[in-house]
């Protein structure tokens, strides 16, 4: 919705402006992805469908119904996106749903691009974040950003281990001395935790921000926190005292 930063955009309208006088007026309520077409018609996206409709451009109004075309479209929850595309004369692309984009794997990439895959199970897998010691990896599985729980991966016994049961997680990081975790949670606010990997404290709560927030690290001795509001107008980059 178009209060949700990022999200899905279905309930969106979809508005025609002149680049003339800049009048602007809504003619698809709940739609998204707005295409033109050779054909005469406005291409537009909802809930992995994809509808047309004939337009006249002069009056920027629709002259018919919408009528599908399309379903099963792939795309991203969290940015909106919806995977189809248009030639300049009329001919459409797309990614079916569940056409390799759906589940991925996790593997090592050597420097002379050398690839290895790692033996956890295809999962969506979202962000990996390799230890300081690179012995684990935490990575979100989910759907998208912002859609997805915390897992940690140990790579030598070979074991994935579910340590968040949220749906919203956006971010997540290592601490430098490798013994907790920081996640965000996608919304406004924004709010970041600190966890133990252990779980033998609860997490805690070391930052809420008003607008979307973007983690981006730790100092190197793990005692400030890095981010960002990049919800805001006017972000700064800023650095939170975690000791105090």
């Amino acid at each position: 919705g178009v209060n949700d930063s990022p999200g899905g955009y279905d309930d969106c309208d979809i508005d025609a402006v002149s680049l003339k006088t800049g009048q602007r007026k809504t003619i698809v309520k709940g739609g998204s992805m707005a295409r033109y077409s050779a054909s005469g018609h406005l291409l537009f996206a909802r809930q992995g469908n994809v509808f047309a409709a004939p337009i006249d451009l002069a009056s920027a109004e629709l002259q018919g119904p919408r009528v599908a075309v399309l379903s099963g479209v792939a795309g991203e929850t969290t940015s909106g996106e919806v995977h189809f595309a248009l030639s300049g004369s009329g001919d459409l692309v797309y990614v079916s749903e569940g056409a390799g984009g759906v589940l991925n794997e996790l593997v090592f990439v050597s420097r002379d691009g050398k690839v290895d895959l790692l033996s956890a199970p295809p999962a969506q897998f979202q962000l990996p974040q390799l230890s300081p010691d690179g012995k684990q990896i935490l990575v979100s599985i989910g759907p998208g950003t912002g859609k997805g729980d915390v897992w940690r991966f140990d790579l030598e016994r070979n074991l994935l281990t579910r340590l968040t049961f949220l749906d919203i997680v956006s971010q997540v990081l290592w601490t430098p001395d490798g013994g907790r975790m920081l996640y965000t949670t996608d919304g406004v606010p924004g709010r970041s935790f600190l966890q133990s990997l252990d779980g033998r404290s609860p997490p805690q709560l070391v930052l809420t921000s008003d607008t979307a927030s973007n983690v981006s690290g730790f100092s190197a001795d793990g005692s400030s926190l890095l981010f960002s509001e990049y919800g805001a107008p006017d972000s700064n980059v800023s650095a939170l005292s975690l000791d105090a």
